[in-house]
């Protein structure tokens, strides 16, 4: 699938974000920043927090790079950060979560986005809750109110997930989902959301093998 093809092969994509580096240069710098929910450090340097980590994106040549030493960032950030860039219109959610299959052509993915996301999430953790938890919070995650146990984590200023995990029991298995912000079809294609819940589930794995 393409969210296959974001996290794998970055040399087709890697023409795509050079041809959107090329139309992101006649864009107006002010309204990027109002769109993106970035900050104007100056005139050629935007702002950003992905994940937890502050960037840096020039302009016009929109290079990212580490806003606290300069340093280089991986290839599937930078490439996630230009296509942020690119589809973000500033449009303002409702504040309510939908799954995958509700974003454009989201239910094509569907299937396989469940089994590598929130299916792979349960069948790791079974019914550990209090891992979960910590793992969750570890990543920065913020507790909300759904299922038996379910955090919000900030990918993008504009763009959330959320996680949500019911516990097993005796005649149904653990399960686990995760959604999007509902305007997320306004800041990246379908295909990266699906890469980004695939991201979420196996920084939760890490988190979770760094707290035992």
């Amino acid at each position: 699938m393409s969210g296959e093809v974001y996290n794998g092969q970055a040399a087709s994509h890697g023409k795509a974000v050079t041809v959107l580096r090329e139309e992101l240069v006649r864009r107006d710098p002010v309204l990027l920043a109002r769109n993106t929910g970035a900050r104007m450090k100056d005139e050629r340097c935007f702002l950003v927090t992905c994940w937890d980590r502050e960037l840096s994106v020039s302009f016009p040549d929109f290079t990212v790079v580490d806003a606290e030493n300069g340093g280089p960032v991986d290839e599937r950030t930078a490439q996630l950060v230009i296509h942020y860039f690119y589809t973000a219109d500033g449009t303002e959610g409702g504040g309510k979560w939908v799954s995958l299959a509700e974003l454009p052509d989201g239910a094509f993915y569907r299937q396989a986005y469940q089994g590598y996301s929130g299916n792979h999430l349960a069948m790791e953790l079974q019914n550990d809750l209090k891992t979960l938890q910590r793992a969750s919070v570890e990543i920065g995650g913020k507790p909300e109110e759904f299922g038996d146990l379910s955090y919000s984590f900030t990918v993008l200023p504009c763009l959330s997930l959320l996680l949500v995990y019911w516990r097993g029991d005796e005649e149904f298995p653990p399960s686990a989902q995760v959604l999007f912000s509902d305007s997320a079809s306004h800041y990246l294609p379908t295909d990266i959301c699906a890469a980004l819940g695939r991201q979420l589930v196996d920084r939760l794995l890490e988190a979770r093998d760094t707290l035992r």
